[in-house]
């Protein structure tokens, strides 16, 4: 069980962390990340909203289902999926467009690697609950 809210944790803190990292410093984040700078009002509005209150807004949640044990399989579940998403958007882009820069490979690498972490932690739950049964 300790494994499951600790990764459950590690992803509230990093989202939250990053959604604050948007909010308050979006061009120097948008910078590092994507090699590239924001050119309107717009774009950083949208960035401050988009990466920055959603993924920190996704990190109180994932902070929240670590508050009742009945909720740690649904916090994983969140975190599966999430990643899940991001990791296939990303290779769909990076298929398409065919370039990019080394940090998309490392989000990449990054949200498969946390995906399958989650995914282990849903089956050694799962193993768990059965054993107690």
């Amino acid at each position: 069980m300790k494994y499951q809210i600790t990764l459950i944790w590690i992803n509230s803190i990093f989202f939250t962390l990053y959604g604050l990292g948007f909010i308050f410093f979006p061009n120097t984040l948008f910078s590092f990340v994507t090699h590239s700078a924001l050119t309107s009002a717009s774009a950083l509005i949208d960035i401050r909203a988009t990466f920055g209150g959603m993924s920190l807004g996704l990190g109180i949640v994932l902070a929240l289902f670590t508050l009742e044990p009945s909720n740690h399989r649904l916090g994983l579940w969140a975190i599966l999926i999430i990643m899940l998403g991001m990791a296939g958007s990303r290779l769909l882009g990076l298929l398409q467009e065919n370039s990019a820069n080394n940090m998309m490979f490392i989000y990449l690498i990054a949200e498969t690697f946390v995906a399958l972490l989650a995914l282990i932690a849903l089956g050694y739950e799962k193993k768990m609950m059965q054993t107690k049964k």
